[in-house]
Parts: structure tokens; C-alpha cells; sequence
């Protein structure tokens, strides 16, 4: 994977924060090492929301009773979508 690298600013209470995150005393090596790590963990959290709501509507949808269902063939989902597009673009 190809590296991206990133400059960023800090006020001087979040690089003190980092400071005492790093080094001999720290849980991290290095600054670098840190912020991957919470990229990694923002990233995480964010993934497993998305698969909460999914799930959330998932069981929503499930729960319903068989007469609340439409009944589709395969054009009409096609047209529906197309439909859908020229209402984005």
C-alpha cells in the first residue's frame, strides 16, 4: 500500500497530549505510530456503527409482516433504480 504523507497543526495542549503518549514513557514510539493508531480505532468505531445501523434496519425489515411486501420482477427494480439515478444526477 502506498504511504500517504500528512502535515498537521496542533494546539500546544494537543501536542502535549501526544507528548506524553510517545516515546521511553508512552504507549507509542513515535508521534506517526500514535495517530495511525487512532485513525485505525476512529475507523473501527465508524464500521461497526454502519454495521449497527444496517443490522437496525436489517431486523426492521425482517419484523414486517409477508402482505406489507410489494411484489417485483426484476424489470421493475431495474427501472426503479434507473429512476433513482436520473433523480441524482
Amino acid at each position: 500500500m502506498l504511504a500517504t504523507t500528512m502535515t498537521i497543526k496542533l494546539n500546544k495542549n494537543l501536542g502535549s497530549f501526544i507528548a506524553q503518549n510517545i516515546g521511553e514513557y508512552g504507549d507509542y514510539q513515535d508521534a506517526d505510530e500514535y495517530i495511525r493508531h487512532l485513525v485505525r480505532q476512529d475507523k473501527v468505531q465508524i464500521e461497526q456503527q454502519l454495521f449497527k445501523n444496517l443490522k437496525t434496519e436489517l431486523q426492521l425489515a425482517f419484523s414486517k409482516k409477508e402482505e406489507t411486501y410489494l411484489g417485483l420482477t426484476a424489470e421493475d427494480v431495474i427501472n426503479r433504480n434507473n429512476q433513482s439515478r436520473s433523480v441524482i444526477c
